[in-house]
């Protein structure tokens, strides 16, 4: 008697040979296999798995990164002081479980856009394999830009998932997925720069911070560079909404073969030098921020600011170059084309 069980995956159920199983002892295994071979990786994904093998797998990362972060605090002390880095142990993994759905969703949701047809399972396990980079980001954290290569490698795994696992062109792929990156790379530029900002002048950076918040939170907010602003939340806002436009917008500025001249109107014969020898080398989201962020910087900071646009580029150009080359190389390795650059 009884109703038969829905096809599917039961409890206790084993899936196929061939498939990907995550779990704690696996955790590491799937990381070598995504990170070696990340197309054949993706591509055995289970659609019929449940959700807690994966979800073990986030939370086994977010404690590893949390214990680095603590483990770390003794390089380079935590602004919110060593019980708070402590805390991360715990915290993390919680956090990154309860965040996983939102990424899995979000993930879920562009690949349907660019005609994916897996199910959401599917997305959340890539969620799942990609929170080994966790541990990765929180250690080169400590160097300057050095996120930066990590959210590159995810751009490299975020297209490899959506193409293997997904079905999703792989053009469309790079260009969406390329996009949201590159507003990333530009929100840990600015990160990094209110950082620097933040220990020349030993907790200022607090006035930068959003209104409304207690002191403290402003003061770590501030230290961040002002991420979480409403001028960035929008910019990164208006790219889910609207990728399109905004791809129009920065090839706009990718296109532009000298600066605009009410950008050059605004600086003297130096920084007008500057710009225009600098201008060839600076990335579309960088022309952007610049033409839109000079006029309201005071005229007499604006040599200041020239100085700091120009390393900030200098900088990030030679991050993105030489994760680049890790990347072709890695493709190369897996017999993947490597993506134009």
């Amino acid at each position: 008697g009884g109703v038969p069980p829905p096809p599917g995956a039961d409890v206790g159920m084993e899936p196929p040979a061939d498939r990907v199983r995550f779990s704690v002892g696996n955790a590491l295994a799937n990381a070598k296999g995504m990170l070696s071979a990340p197309h054949e990786f993706f591509s055995r994904l289970d659609t019929t798995a449940r959700f807690g093998g994966p979800a073990g797998s986030i939370a086994f990362w977010g404690a590893v990164s949390g214990l680095l972060t603590f483990l770390l605090s003794f390089v380079r002390p935590s602004p919110f002081g060593m019980i708070a880095a402590a805390l991360q142990v715990v915290l993390l993994p919680i956090m990154a479980v309860l965040l996983s759905w939102l990424g899995a969703g979000l993930f879920h949701v562009i690949c349907l856009i660019l005609g994916g047809k897996a199910p959401y399972v599917v997305s959340y396990q890539v969620i799942a394999a990609m929170s080994a980079l966790f541990p990765l980001s929180t250690a080169l954290s400590l160097a300057p830009y050095g996120v930066i290569p990590v959210q590159l490698v995810g751009l490299w795994l975020s297209v490899s998932a959506a193409h293997a696992a997904h079905g999703v062109g792989k053009t469309k792929a790079w260009v969406l997925f390329g996009l949201l990156t590159a507003f990333g790379v530009v929100g840990s530029i600015l990160a990094q720069a209110g950082l620097r900002e933040f220990e020349r002048t030993g907790g200022a950076g607090a006035l930068s911070a959003p209104q409304g918040i207690p002191e403290d939170a402003a003061q770590a907010l501030g230290a961040l560079g002002g991420q979480m602003t409403p001028d960035v939340q929008k910019m990164m806002t208006d790219a889910m909404q609207n990728p399109g436009a905004i791809l129009q917008e920065l090839t706009k500025y990718g296109n532009l073969a000298a600066p605009p001249p009410e950008t050059m109107a605004l600086l003297d014969a130096g920084g007008q030098a500057r710009l225009s020898k600098s201008w060839t080398t600076m990335s579309a989201p960088m022309r952007k921020s610049l033409v839109e962020t000079l006029p309201s910087v005071p005229p007499e900071e604006r040599t200041n600011f020239m100085e700091q646009m120009e390393t900030y580029t200098q900088d990030m150009n030679a991050t993105i170059n030489q994760s680049m080359k890790l990347i072709e190389q890695a493709q190369k390795q897996i017999g993947q084309p490597a993506p134009n650059r």
